[in-house]
């Protein structure tokens, strides 16, 4: 939505959800309840594991902020 009223026409994809959860204030809400770490995906990816407890437990344990996993396009992708 572009307000409460009024439908957006071009909205900002799968990438939208970080300004959104800054510009809301659920950052600093989760803080305080003690939420440490949030798994995101794109809903197109119909592959993925939802809170992959290997790939979480891996990133949490290096102390990064943030992590990725990705998987290189095969015949017909952009190798």
């Amino acid at each position: 939505m572009e307000t409460s009223y009024r439908v957006a026409k071009a909205p900002d994809g799968n990438g939208g959800v970080y300004s959104a959860l800054k510009s809301s204030w659920l950052l600093e809400d989760m803080a305080t309840r003690g939420i440490k770490y949030v798994d995101c995906y794109g809903v197109d990816n119909v592959l993925v594991r939802v809170a992959d407890p290997t790939f979480l437990g891996y990133f949490i344990g290096k102390g990064v902020a943030s992590a990725a996993k990705v998987v290189r396009k095969g015949m017909g992708g952009w190798m």
